[in-house]
């Protein structure tokens, strides 16, 4: 089997001369975890990282204790201007096919003012930008088009699924801000102040790129690469954190640890718009994609097998109970059962009072102390999907790759459900109640997802009534009426020699 790969660069910055922050080397760790936890879960996928990073004294520590945990101790070079705009994009020069590339950027976002070339479709003449580790002092900012430029070459040609995840203020214009001073509370915004250099068009990498940008009544439209970018705010508004990290980077790393990094962008960007605007008020995580349809692809690849979730636990000393860090926002419910491990300690416990973003349970024997401990779901609280196929060794080793506490799959045996393999090798969900209908003179089942999407040659359209099927052979469409519980925008559609 060819070994695929999953390339990450990260930038992050917390020790800035002039504004330092305190949470995005926290956010490179969280994410690098969750990238080198998927990759374990896969079969044949590498991890290949590089790391730009501008680190605190406090960060050293953190970054070597990681490093010896994970068994790879971190090397890294300074995200400045200069390492931005000529190596860091480099790394993803070998990714082919098959191959996935990732960029996380955590640190300050800024504004600046844009040329004229740029005015006719933005009524704020700004541009939202990058802070490098040098942007205050020997260099400039990383502005919105720039980052779009080198994105496009790294990107443009390439067959590898491509993401972008920015963590920072502006981040919706592809871009985190300087906190003003004397902010407060937990939390405060990554912005930093614009530093007053005035660009020309001509001063921006890419200006003079071929096909880069387009002229269009004398305004300059950049081209744009095919990935999915996932941004911590709008472009007008304030990204926030913590000393524990950003709270857009913390609130996706939970949602993805807690489905095994099994959900479309799309899925993910919905939950993210409630929890983070929950936690920050007037901050709005947004995704875009150069292709619509690609926000509807399963994070990193619709290949990638589940990991297993695991949350963390800790005893609340205030309510005297343990707190699980996932509730039903991680779609935990009551009734599910959770096994909870803490070195030697292991405990099977069934969860019975969920919250929004977290769970109460109670775990006799468990030291309170403890700041180790982890629950992973072995049984959802909804009764697993039960589903007979045929022996069938394919199907058999790609269920056994993970856990999936939703669904029980049985080999000769019988089910609600039965998978029904046609000539083309694909797999249809079929179920087995619904022996009035008939095709060829031979009794013909419903299909559980029947939809225009799943139309093959050779299949026919049920146009009659349930107790009168009438089958149109060759047709081209697969569209039945609303009868016997079938929506209108389903059809009946079924093999012609099942």
């Amino acid at each position: 089997m060819q070994e695929r790969r999953l390339y990450a660069a990260f930038a992050g910055i917390n020790a800035y001369p002039d504004s330092p922050l305190s949470g995005c080397i926290q956010d490179v760790l969280r994410v690098d975890r969750l990238l080198r936890s998927q990759c374990a879960a896969q079969e044949g996928l590498a991890y290949h990282p590089a790391y730009y990073l501008l680190p605190n004294n406090a960060d050293l520590r953190l970054l070597e204790q990681y490093g010896a945990a994970t068994g790879a101790p971190l090397t890294w070079l300074p995200p400045t201007f200069d390492n931005f705009t000529t190596r860091l994009f480099t790394h993803f020069a070998d990714a082919k096919a098959g191959d996935i590339c990732v960029f996380f950027y955590s640190g300050h976002g800024s504004q600046t003012a844009a040329p004229p070339e740029f005015y006719f479709n933005n009524p704020s003449r700004r541009l939202q930008t990058i802070v490098c580790a040098d942007s205050r002092t020997t260099a400039r900012d990383l502005t919105n088009k720039e980052l779009a430029y080198l994105l496009w070459k790294a990107f443009g040609n390439s067959e590898a699924h491509c993401l972008v995840i920015t963590d920072c203020c502006h981040s919706g214009g592809n871009t985190r801000a300087l906190a003003p001073r004397g902010a407060g509370g937990e939390f405060r915004p990554r912005f930093h102040a614009d530093a007053g250099k005035v660009l020309a068009f001509t001063d921006l990498l890419g200006h003079d790129a071929p096909g880069f940008y387009t002229n269009e009544n004398g305004g300059m439209k950049p081209a744009i690469a095919r990935y999915v970018h996932l941004a911590a705010c709008r472009a007008d508004e304030l990204a926030q954190e913590s000393w524990r990290g950003g709270i857009f980077t913390g609130r996706l790393m939970d949602a993805l640890l807690a489905n095994g990094g099994a959900a479309s962008y799309r899925d993910l960007m919905w939950r993210m718009q409630t929890v983070v605007t929950a936690a920050a008020g007037q901050q709005h995580p947004v995704a875009f994609a150069a292709r619509e349809a690609d926000l509807d692809r399963r994070f990193l690849s619709d290949a990638m097998q589940p990991i297993v979730p695991a949350f963390d636990v800790l005893f609340d000393v205030s309510l005297n109970r343990w707190k699980i860090f996932g509730g039903a926002l991680h779609g935990l419910a009551p009734g599910a059962l959770l096994d909870i491990r803490d070195g030697a300690f292991r405990l099977e416990a069934e969860l019975r009072d969920v919250e929004a973003l977290f769970s109460l349970i109670d775990i006799p024997g468990l030291d309170t102390a403890s700041e180790t401990a982890k629950a992973t779901l072995t049984r959802a609280a909804a009764p697993a999907l039960h589903i007979a196929s045929p022996p069938d060794a394919a199907l058999e080793k790609a269920l056994g790759a993970g856990k999936f506490p939703l669904l029980k799959v049985g080999f000769g045996e019988e089910a609600g459900y039965e998978v029904y393999r046609p000539a083309d090798g694909s797999y249809v969900l079929l179920e087995k109640t619904a022996p009035c209908l008939y095709s060829g003179g031979r009794p013909a089942r419903r299909c559980f997802f029947p939809t225009r999407s799943a139309w093959r040659p050779g299949w026919r359209r049920w146009t009659g009534s349930a107790s009168t099927p009438v089958w149109a052979a060759g047709t081209s469409t697969c569209n039945g009426p609303r009868s016997k519980g079938l929506m209108a925008t389903n059809a009946l559609c079924m093999p012609a020699t099942i």
